[in-house]
């Protein structure tokens, strides 16, 4: 009898914990959300078919990255790192994630660059996450354009993603852009706590 009691309990326990690991994942992936906002948008049918929408062409580009991230720069020491970003959709299932391998990057645009003034300190313009995937077979699917085509769009309206040469393409990672370290920070801090409970589903 008292076997029989045991085994009710835990069965009872397990019916408890599950709704509870649903309710975290659904926090988490509605953290991930709101630090996307004004960046982008975010769809997710679970943590295992997510869909990332960058709303803005500004967020795509080519910046650059110091080569020495923690040594303190001065402008004849200086040597950059090209990181193109060029990534407007992502789809993703969070357990393809490495949840150890979500990095933040301090980038600086070109125009920031240009119009630094020489001899004061650097201070980056743009905050990035990057994804990645784990394992040799785990793929991100990205809709990405074309660097240059929308470079050579700079000012007009209107724009259509047929016209900034857009491409379907699997990637092993990603960057998504933002301009303030606090939805940077945030967004890495959601995405890396849901990917830890998704692949635990």
């Amino acid at each position: 009898m008292g076997r029989t009691l045991f085994w009710r309990v835990c069965a009872a326990m397990t019916l408890l914990v599950l709704p509870v690991n649903g309710q975290k994942i659904e926090s988490y992936l509605n953290d991930m959300k709101e630090a996307l906002v004004p960046y982008g948008t975010m769809t997710a049918r679970s943590c295992h078919a997510v869909e990332i929408d960058l709303t803005t062409v500004i967020q795509v580009g080519t910046y650059l990255l110091p080569e020495r991230p923690n040594v303190e720069v001065t402008d004849e020491s200086q040597r950059w790192a090209v990181v193109k970003v060029d990534v407007l959709r992502i789809y993703v299932d969070l357990a393809d994630l490495d949840e150890d391998k979500v990095y933040k990057l301090a980038l600086f645009s070109g125009e920031y660059v240009n119009k630094h003034q020489k001899g004061t300190p650097f201070a980056a313009d743009t905050q990035a996450v990057m994804l990645n995937t784990h394992g040799l077979n785990s793929n991100l699917t990205v809709h990405a354009v074309d660097l240059d085509k929308v470079h050579a769009l700079r000012g007009k309206t209107d724009i259509t993603e047929d016209q900034m040469g857009l491409f379907i393409d699997m990637r092993k990672g990603a960057i998504i852009t933002f301009s303030d370290q606090q939805h940077a920070d945030a967004f890495q801090k959601a995405i890396q706590k849901a990917i830890v409970l998704c692949k635990a589903q």
